[in-house]
């Protein structure tokens, strides 16, 4: 009579064996999936140069129309390098590092608290850029049939040699690396800045920004300017109020436009 266990291990065992037949699949969607949305998003960063160098210099990014062309051609690139699987390693590098430079720059001030990094898109891109470079494009790729064309193959671990551990190791670590500097900034960026604020004349600003709602988060921004305010040597109070005088401003002149529009019709 079959025990509990030998019926844990059947069904394990069928699980198993069946999944081993779609081995095929998540590099061939990782990568599919990469090379769209790349080859689109470079596709149409190269017809709007000008506003991704716009954007760039709003990020404070250097050299900004340069990198606008770089970065534009290489998303294009890599991204249909990626589709039909030539190069799908090498091409997704390029596609790691502009992504991490996304999340630190454009992505910084949208991170609330601990959990948002996950569920920013550039953080799944890099997620699924990894994926190729470590287990490849899958057989159904123009790398696979190359490999299979040349005879090209993996060395087993006893005729590895020293260059490629040493190699293989370093990029370990590197990636180790990144990924410690990335929760340090993670922990570092997504904190309440209105724990920072000691001055007293905020503190409802403080008190408002405890909490998950959009009051909360719209006090947090406060907060960062307020701290950037005090960087500059400028009085934050009297920022805060010159900022709300401009909104008034810019309300009042929006309404006298649109009641001169509404009575336009009636002359």
């Amino acid at each position: 009579m079959a025990t509990l266990k030998d019926r844990a291990l059947q069904v394990h065992r069928f699980v198993v064996d069946t999944a081993r037949h779609l081995e095929w699949l998540p590099p061939l969607l990782a990568r599919v999936t990469l090379g769209v949305v790349f080859a689109q998003s470079g596709w149409g960063k190269l017809h709007n140069l000008e506003r991704v160098a716009g954007f760039f210099a709003e990020l404070g990014i250097p050299a900004p129309e340069l990198q606008a062309r770089f970065v534009s051609a290489t998303e294009f690139v890599c991204g249909w390098l990626l589709l039909v699987g030539l190069f799908s390693r090498i091409a997704s590098v390029p596609l790691v590092i502009t992504m991490l430079v996304a999340t630190i720059t454009a992505k910084a001030d949208e991170l609330r608290h601990y959990g948002d990094l996950f569920g920013f898109t550039e953080w799944t891109y890099l997620v699924l850029a990894v994926v190729v470079i470590v287990h490849g494009p899958g057989v159904h790729s123009l790398d696979a049939l190359l490999a299979r064309r040349l005879k090209l193959s993996a060395s087993s671990p006893a005729e590895e040699k020293r260059l490629t551990i040493l190699f293989g190791r370093g990029l370990a670590a590197g990636f180790a690396a990144a990924m410690a500097v990335v929760t340090v900034w993670w922990f570092a960026a997504s904190h309440n800045p209105c724990d920072d604020v000691k001055d007293a004349r905020f503190a409802e600003t403080v008190k408002a920004s405890q909490g998950e709602n959009d009051e909360a988060y719209e006090a947090q921004a406060t907060c960062k300017r307020i701290l950037r305010w005090q960087q500059e040597g400028k009085d934050p109070a009297a920022e805060l109020k010159k900022e709300e005088a401009e909104e008034g401003g810019e309300g009042e002149g929006e309404s006298k436009g649109e009641g001169e529009a509404g009575e336009a019709p009636a002359k």
